[in-house]
């Protein structure tokens, strides 16, 4: 795959009120058809969807992306909110020429693609949320009270206590739930040496502080959605959450797997996203 960096040319004024402007993302571009987005969750890169991204480009034109302060992505002084997250990957599609794309977000990246596609539509006509659920809706209340989200909200001292421990942090993180822990060593690797980037151990950090503040009215979409649970992970609380905020949602949920599904179980991933991303779901 070709790994290109995007360039933005930005002007004064060109964020929303209360948002970043937009940064320059790392992203790679493969296969021809419909666009297909991929956004990765913490702590990892776009090296998540390796497993994943080769499969759906048979059929899509799939932009797997560095999110701001990940991965290949410049990590800029300014906000990691979930909108200018956001902001990022629209003018990503914008400067690509794409009018029209299906979003799949996993973790952090779910919550991007919800707030990617109420913000900007008629931009995304498919939304997938893997292992994420949407703050501010009911069923969010237990996901976000869970011990590590405050904890890495406190974005100074998880800065301090993580560097020169990138490794640990993300193999104690990504192997919690199983032991052996399944997740690919070299992704670990990988998602570690993001983390000693110049700045990039607050980028990893800095969206959980939007997550331990009263939540706003999440709003609502109106595009079908796909939920997807991991038996192992959240379950069908990424579809409950969903359920509050659009119409129109699809519940899967992937016996045995843990919180990582494009990682440890990309085969059972594609085969729940392919029909829905061709519109037969």
């Amino acid at each position: 795959m070709l790994r290109v960096a995007l360039v933005l040319l930005l002007v004064a004024g060109c964020a929303a009120p209360g948002r970043s402007a937009p940064v320059r993302l790392a992203y790679t571009v493969t296969g021809e058809g419909p666009v297909v987005v991929l956004l990765h969750g913490h702590p990892q890169t776009a090296a998540s969807w390796r497993a994943v991204a080769p499969a759906l480009a048979e059929r899509h034109r799939v932009v797997v992306v560095d999110q701001r302060g990940q991965g290949d992505s410049p990590a800029p002084d300014g906000d990691y909110d979930v909108s200018s997250r956001a902001d990022d990957v629209a003018a990503l599609l914008r400067e690509l020429g794409v009018t029209r794309a299906s979003v799949v977000g996993t973790d952090l990246g779910g919550q991007v693609a919800f707030a990617l596609t109420r913000d900007n539509p008629g931009l995304v006509e498919r939304l997938a949320v893997l292992e994420a659920v949407i703050p501010g809706t009911a069923a969010a209340a237990g996901p976000l009270s869970a011990p590590h989200i405050a904890r890495h909200a406190d974005v100074d001292r998880m800065v301090e206590r993580t560097r020169g421990r990138e490794a640990q942090h993300v193999r104690d993180f990504v192997c919690a739930a199983r032991n052996p822990c399944p997740y690919p060593p070299d992704l670990i690797a990988e998602s570690a040496a993001a983390l000693r980037r110049p700045g990039h151990l607050r980028g990893a950090f800095a969206p959980y502080e939007e997550l331990t503040a009263p939540s706003d009215d999440p709003g609502r979409v109106t595009v079908p959605v796909l939920a997807v649970g991991g038996s192992r992970g959240i379950g069908g609380l990424p579809a409950a959450s969903l359920r509050e905020v659009a119409d129109d949602v699809t519940e899967v949920v992937l016996p045995g797997a843990t919180h990582w599904l494009a990682e440890e179980e990309p085969a059972a991933l594609v085969a729940a996203l392919g029909p829905f991303l061709a519109g037969s779901r």
